[in-house]
């Protein structure tokens, strides 16, 4: 997969997770905001891609953590996000 398709991929999770939110389903949308970050930090970590644009998907993944925080600190009853010990990247 390109890296640019993998970039949009990954924003679509945000997308899901904003419309998640939007319907106040928080489990759904803090779990999606978390993988996206993950997501977004795996991409900047890219070798193959210029500087700026793995600034720019840091930037990314401070923003779905941003939105994670936010509805953890108002949301005390979130379940918890389950990882893979065992999977790369997890």
């Amino acid at each position: 997969m390109c890296l640019w398709c993998s970039s949009y991929a990954i924003q679509q999770h945000y997308l899901l997770a904003t419309r998640a939110e939007v319907r106040r389903d928080f489990n759904v949308a803090f779990k999606l905001y978390i993988k996206a970050a993950n997501l977004f930090l795996t991409l900047s970590h890219s070798t193959a891609e210029s500087e700026a644009r793995r600034i720019l998907w840091r930037k990314e993944a401070a923003k779905a953590v941003e939105r994670a925080e936010k509805i953890k600190v108002n949301k005390k009853d979130l379940e918890p996000v389950i990882t893979d010990k065992f999977a790369k990247g997890e």
